[in-house]
């Protein structure tokens, strides 16, 4: 075959195979590197640790490789559920098994603290209860919308929720549903990221970082108007406490009628502990960054991180100190990463995640790649 061609006269030019076009092709495509190839490459690798918290020591429970985020922990069954690249999910258990799990596969899981042979799931956006080993499974709500922070406290669990209708991005629903069943109800409007319950001990009040339509009219709230509120369950009124607080941390119960949250300020934020009877507050420890705190009430220690440094602060007046134990040696070349930490249910262990990235040349990175596969065989 031959591709004809002719000039503005009508006269025929001379003509161009077919087939030399079709090689040329084929030699760009030979010549030129395929996806990825030839371009920078990171790789990843990570450590999880256990933390006692009432003795302070630190165990490595396992190594992990390649891009995994941590979800939650499966304390029951020594499981910890991972995403990994392509969100693809995986439970890796404490003696290092890592398993490859279903597109739908369970990620976030709580046992029922009243129940302890119950667990409430998320999933497919849907609050659901069911016995330990899965049996018995009932679906607790049914409007369309996305659903996350399960938390299960006595006879209901409370979560975040936002409709699939909703045009608002930013808007959020506190609600709560009835562990045995039955309708949902709306708790509260607020604002993105602020919407993460905390329960009273054996109460029914909440506390809330909250900025809503409820409490000054404006539909939205921008970051400076958040501040700490006590939320009653059961009518639903929203009590102003203190402010400026940061939205994207909830608040959290402490012993003797205290609460922690962190207050807002012109350059970072502050640690800061309220008494809810009094209303007097005193600042613990400044931060410059973004942690995530837990709060251990077995110790009454709040455990946060600080930098890449993971550090704990007793409430009583204590200083606050290094973990010590996880690997927070530099490498060359290496990033690390405080990836994740959180608390078994009784607070006197804390699951931590972390690792180190790099970038690597391509050339690097196959061999790095062939180097950890020839580990991986030798192992078994």
């Amino acid at each position: 075959m031959h591709v004809t061609r002719r000039d503005k006269s009508g006269k025929i030019q001379a003509a161009a195979p077919a087939a030399a076009l079709i090689l040329v092709l084929a030699l760009v495509c030979l010549i030129a590197p395929a996806s990825g190839a030839g371009r920078p490459q990171k790789v990843f690798e990570g450590d999880l640790y256990l933390y006692d918290i009432v003795e302070q020591k630190v165990e490595r429970l396992t190594h992990y490789e390649d891009e995994m985020s941590i979800v939650s922990v499966d304390w029951e069954n020594e499981l910890a559920y991972f995403l990994g690249p392509r969100d693809k999910k995986f439970s890796l258990g404490f003696d290092g098994g890592l398993t490859a799990l279903t597109e739908g596969a369970t990620m976030q899981i709580s046992a029922l603290p009243d129940e302890p042979r119950l667990k409430v799931e998320i999933l497919h956006n849907d609050i659901q209860v069911s016995n330990l080993d899965g049996s018995d499974r009932r679906i607790l709500t049914g409007e369309m919308g996305f659903r996350d922070n399960a938390l299960p406290a006595g006879e209901w669990v409370y979560y975040t929720f936002r409709s699939f209708k909703s045009t608002d991005s930013v808007l959020r629903q506190m609600r709560r549903v009835p562990v045995g069943g039955g309708a949902e109800e709306v708790l509260a409007d607020c604002v993105a990221g602020t919407c993460v319950p905390s329960v009273e001990p054996g109460g029914g009040r909440l506390l809330v970082i909250a900025g809503s339509k409820d409490i000054d009219g404006d539909e939205r709230i921008g970051a400076a108007d958040l501040a700490l509120h006590l939320l009653d369950a059961e009518t639903q009124e929203l009590s102003y406490l203190e402010g400026p607080a940061h939205g994207n941390q909830t608040a959290i119960w402490l012993e003797g009628g205290q609460a922690f949250y962190q207050r807002r300020e012109h350059d970072g934020r502050t640690l800061r502990l309220i008494d809810l009877e009094t209303g007097e507050g005193r600042d613990l420890f400044f931060l410059r960054g973004l942690p995530r705190v837990v709060y251990s009430r077995q110790t009454n220690t709040l455990i946060f991180n600080e930098d890449l440094r993971l550090m704990r602060i007793d409430v009583e007046g204590g200083k606050a100190r290094k973990v010590e134990g996880l690997d927070y040696a530099k490498r060359i070349g290496w990033r690390p990463m405080l990836s994740w930490f959180g608390l078994n249910p009784d607070g006197t262990r804390l699951m931590i995640a972390y690792g180190r990235e790099k970038t690597l040349s391509y050339k690097d990175y196959q061999n790095y790649r062939r180097e950890k596969a020839a580990i991986r065989r030798d192992a078994n």
